[in-house]
């Protein structure tokens, strides 16, 4: 399963993970409040798609850091989302869209639904 570290692997390895998420968590916070540039959309509701792709990573990465649970980091990434779109209300530049947090999750449940199901089968 991808939320277990074992013992096999370099015993780095949970730190580099750890690292790849922090780092990751902090890339996305910058790309979501940064002014956006001028550039058209390759397609419409691309935006949609970059927000699950980001928290899709992010929510495998959080499981490979084996820090926490499935359920655990649906809520973990949920607040992480909902504060992203709550300071994008609060910029001059950006603003909150209900939809984009819809995305982020969307995101994490790709990621999330078949560990939460490997799960419940294994008891």
């Amino acid at each position: 399963m991808v939320g277990q570290t074992g013992a096999a692997g370099p015993p780095y390895l949970p730190r580099v993970w750890r690292l790849l998420f922090v780092l990751a968590c902090v890339c996305c916070l910058y790309f979501s409040l940064r002014p956006q540039g001028g550039a058209a959309p390759w397609f419409a509701h691309v935006d949609k798609v970059q927000h699950a792709g980001a928290f899709a990573v992010l929510a495998y990465l959080a499981l490979k850091t084996g820090w926490l649970k499935v359920w655990q980091v649906f809520g973990v990434l949920s607040l992480f989302g909902l504060g992203i779109e709550i300071a994008q209300g609060m910029t001059t530049y950006r603003q909150a869209d209900v939809l984009d947090w819809a995305a982020d999750m969307a995101g994490v449940a790709v990621v999330l639904l078949p560990c939460w199901s490997a799960q419940r089968r294994q008891g």
